[in-house]
């Protein structure tokens, strides 16, 4: 089955937080990007079935592509969402017709992600900020389920957990406090520098 994904774009962790209450229920695989630059670059790597965001910016006229204000009314935005997406996920009547051959999959990006399992928009927002310069993109997954769908859609270097950031920092001997700024900065360049700088 096809996975459609919704990117949900804004600098604010409180609107990326009412967006994914906004997103439920919709049948759409929810990833977040507190920045421009992170967000087109995960629109070409995923080809969302849309993009909402509060702040525009350039990305594929062929993928849709909603603005809101950073006070808009969720279930309004649920019922537009629904109606906008409602042809990807057509009724199957009986008989079904024969399926027509799936199409050849695309071929892996050059673009290289760090996968950050969490659902804390403040780290989240920290990572994106720390990798900034480091050559690896950031894209996000609020748990496990929603992780395992990246990995098989991303040309990923490293998956990080909160839970597995305290063992990352031991097995590198950093005696550090595991999600103060500087610690996620340091960690970011490390990882960075692990997994070699990859070409945007």
């Amino acid at each position: 089955m096809a996975r459609h994904w919704v990117l949900l774009v804004s600098a604010d962790p409180a609107v990326l937080t009412a967006l994914e209450e906004a997103m439920q229920d919709t049948g759409l695989h929810v990833t977040t990007s507190s920045g421009v630059a992170h967000a087109a670059a995960q629109s070409k790597d995923l080809r969302p079935a849309l993009i909402i965001s509060d702040s525009d910016f350039k990305t594929d006229e062929t993928i849709p592509f909603l603005l809101v204000g950073r006070r808009f009314d969720g279930a309004r935005l649920h019922e537009q969402v629904v109606a906008l997406t409602r042809p990807l996920f057509p009724v199957v009547a009986a008989p079904i017709a024969e399926a027509a051959p799936a199409p050849a999959p695309a071929a892996p990006s050059r673009r290289r992600w760090v996968l950050l399992v969490s659902d804390e928009p403040e780290l989240v927002a920290a990572f994106e900020e720390a990798l900034s310069d480091s050559g690896l993109l950031l894209t996000t997954a609020r748990d496990e389920a929603q992780a395992a769908i990246q990995a098989r859609d991303l040309n990923l270097a490293l998956t990080v957990s909160r839970a597995s950031i305290p063992n990352i920092l031991k097995e590198l001997g950093a005696h550090k406090r595991p999600f103060q700024p500087d610690s996620i900065k340091w960690l970011a360049s490390r990882l960075a520098a692990a997994t070699g700088r990859g070409s945007l």
